[in-house]
């Protein structure tokens, strides 16, 4: 059987089995659970899934190799264990196993030998982890005959998500479980769809996550917010293809979720965004959409701005990236925190704020937060999970969110937040900028680079460089697939963008408005980060969407402009001696920098293309075969990036990270082969990543390039819809 790994832990079926049932983490029925693990010899066919499912077992999700959660009624499990492909199957694990609980208690610190009033601060930083760090389940032999401390009676309050099972929607009788066993009024319980937000005692939670409809519950952290010059090095200056006009995201809406737009309100804009805004949605204050931090005004700017600013040398443009595009703002803002931060209020469910956007007609949203820096804030997890679930669900929509500005020098690894972390977002770092002039250095900006070579680097004078401060994703590790994070990087430091008239004297941009360069215009300033990056970047999402209507792509898809995206970005070659890029992919500068022109689709081109198919059967396989004429030179690189929008999978902070339906990229020219993400010798296939890329950059002459993608693993037996772009260069 196979070693199963479910957030973060990790058993064997076979050897731990007389362990697990002694803890009553194996049952003999399901008559304690409508909820089961199935393990099977191999992934389902789809014949083995509705054969499965003829015995009572819906498969809900896949959570570990070869290993299913499934929705079972019947208290008998003889059925399903007596399917010739079935190897392990049962109930209690599912309810032990699972995420049911990612907070780390007084209790639970009690159960390691810590008592929480002698903590030293590393013993405190164990309550920001979340509970698979220390779950007693792991340690199975040590537990037999464990007698654990009395529960506490602590009066610790926590904001906790209650998550329920994928089918499952909050209803009155749910709803006074939870406030029965938590001890709270129901009118004090935030409902949404599939999930509940309430403050309760963290005494109650092990007893709220029993609930057989609770699929887990999860501690609500709070968020944070993470161009003339930046559009010249997207190459997003004057977009065209042959037979068009200049793409300038016209008929595109972009919706932004932030701080909020200037004033608020529709007759009274910043000049360089008036007239462009659809609607404005207020959510961390009621009523209010205005911007008093400043941060959302420039992010609207970055996207849409088409203005003047008044400099020494004379009027000068600033554009955004798509100024012809419309703006739905929906206003996070609740109020200024300590240090001039601004605070923002977490949408009790993302799928309802990406839904009032799509209403309004946006299909690109841009998200410049994420989750505030801490051990417990990365993962993939329920947000990660929810934004997943609305792009498979609005295949249409793309959505965009920053990498984050987490990085210093010491810890170069693992900081992008769980937003980031979602497998169909488009996850968006931070390069530098090209504004040598405004001589601002990086420790003037941070001080998580105190020594050399950062520390008195210029932030925006090499444009082929990182900025220090972007989050990078995970450490590449020899021989272990990882979820590759972020996707691209885009100018991030000092980009000069719309400022908000309403400013409050409290916030960080009034305190230091000149932080990243001075500008002697009202109404414009300069700000850095991944945010200002991200919004470049939902730009240029605009341009693509607009580009590939003008192609006759009537309702083009995500996966699509992430595909075209990913692979016209070229490769960052880092600033440093020790490149902190590097060649593409990796965990520094994700598949790249950003190159709108080379993203573009031309019919008139024999140089770029894209194909968009579904695989419908696992082992089905889609085939096709691009023939190279007359190449641009000798020799000349192929490029080919494959995404598809995978179904959400369960949340794991740190756990063993799977995808619910796995495709693979292959390519054949002449006798050669070559699989995605891996080197010309290796032809296993990449089954952590839905982006996958190969490049041939050795090819003459004229060819005929045969491209597959095989459907490897599909988990709920339906179709799998993917795209393909590819370009000759």
């Amino acid at each position: 059987m196979a070693i199963i790994h479910i957030n973060g832990n990790e058993f064997d079926p076979t050897s731990q089995s007389d362990i697990f049932r002694r803890l009553s983490i194996e049952d003999d029925d399901a008559s304690n659970s409508n909820y089961i693990l199935v393990q099977t010899l191999e992934n389902l066919s789809n014949e083995q899934q509705i054969d499965l499912e003829s015995h009572g077992a819906e498969v809900l999700e896949y959570v570990s190799p070869y290993t299913y959660l499934c929705r079972y009624f019947p208290a008998d499990l003889t059925g399903v264990r007596e399917l010739y492909f079935v190897t392990w199957t049962a109930s209690s694990a599912s309810r032990r196993l699972l995420p049911k609980q990612r907070i780390v208690t007084e209790q639970q610190l009690w159960e390691h030998g810590i008592a929480p009033s002698e903590t030293t601060e590393a013993q405190r930083a164990l309550r920001s982890v979340t509970i698979h760090h220390t779950n007693p389940y792991t340690q199975c032999e040590n537990l037999a005959n464990r007698t654990f401390a009395p529960c506490l009676n602590t009066v610790t309050k926590r904001e906790i998500d209650i998550v329920l099972h994928r089918g499952l929607e909050v209803n009155d009788d749910i709803v006074r479980w939870v406030a029965d066993l938590a001890e709270v009024d129901t009118d004090l319980i935030t409902q949404a769809a599939s999930k509940l937000r309430v403050h309760m005692g963290e005494r109650y939670l092990d007893q709220v996550a029993k609930l057989d409809e609770v699929y887990f519950v999860e501690e609500v952290l709070p968020i944070c917010l993470h161009d003339d010059r930046a559009r010249a090095i997207l190459g997003a200056n004057d977009v065209a293809i042959q037979g068009s006009p200049v793409f300038r995201g016209r008929g595109q809406v972009v919706a932004v979720a932030d701080t909020g737009l200037d004033l608020g309100v529709h007759s009274n804009i910043h000049p360089a965004i008036g007239g462009k805004v659809r609607a404005l949605f207020p959510f961390g204050r009621n009523g209010q959409a205005n911007d008093p931090d400043g941060h959302g005004t420039h992010v609207c700017g970055s996207v849409v701005a088409d203005g003047f600013c008044h400099t020494p040398q004379g009027l000068q443009r600033v554009q955004g990236t798509a100024p012809e595009a419309s703006l739905v703002v929906q206003s996070l803002f609740e109020k200024i925190g300590p240090f001039g931060q601004a605070r923002l209020k977490m949408h009790p469910n993302l799928v309802d704020l990406f839904r009032q956007a799509y209403d309004t007609g946006a299909r690109i949203h841009n998200n410049s937060w994420g989750t505030t820096m801490s051990r417990k804030s990365s993962g993939y997890v329920q947000s990660s999970r929810e934004i997943d679930e609305f792009a498979y669900e609005y295949p249409d929509m793309v959505i965009l969110f920053a990498a984050g500005n987490a990085c210093v020098k010491d810890s170069p690894y693992g900081q992008i937040r769980s937003q980031g972390f979602a497998k169909n977002c488009i996850t968006v770092g931070a390069s530098e900028n090209l504004r040598p002039e405004l001589n601002v250095r990086w420790e003037d900006v941070t001080d998580g680079f105190p020594s050399p070579p950062e520390c008195d680097d210029f932030v925006a004078d090499q444009a082929d460089g990182m900025a220090p401060t972007s989050s990078r994703g995970d450490k590449l590790i020899e021989g272990m697939s990882v979820r590759m994070k972020p996707d691209l990087v885009a100018p991030g430091s000092s980009i000069l963008s719309a400022r908000s008239s309403n400013i409050d004297p409290r916030s960080f941009i009034a305190q230091c408005p000149d932080a990243w360069g001075v500008c002697q215009d009202p109404n414009w300033l300069y700000l850095g980060g991944s945010s200002m990056a991200t919004a470049l970047v939902s730009g240029c999402c605009a341009i693509l969407r607009e580009n590939l209507i003008h192609e006759g792509v009537t309702s083009p898809s995500s996966a699509l402009i992430k595909a075209l995206l990913i692979n016209g970005a070229i490769d960052l070659p880092g600033q440093y001696p020790s490149s902190e890029a590097g060649k593409s992919p990796n965990p520094n500068s994700g598949w790249g920098r950003v190159n709108l022109q080379n993203s573009l689709i031309s019919q008139y081109s024999q140089y770029t293309g894209y194909f968009e198919d579904e695989v419908g059967t696992v082992r089905s396989t889609f085939q096709s075969t691009i023939h190279i004429g007359q190449p641009p030179r000798t020799p000349y690189t192929f490029t080919a990036t494959l995404v598809w929008t995978d179904p959400p999978s369960q949340p794991s902070q740190n756990g063993y990270q799977v995808l619910q339906n796995s495709l693979g990229l292959a390519s054949r020219v002449n006798q050669r082969e070559k699989h995605a993400n891996r080197e010309e010798d290796d032809l296993s296939f990449d089954l952590s990543n839905n982006v996958q890329q190969i490049i041939w950059d050795d090819l003459s002459g004229s060819q005929a390039i045969i491209i597959e993608v095989l459907a490897l693993h599909l988990t709920l037996g339906k179709p799998q819809a993917f795209s393909v772009a590819w370009r000759i260069y």
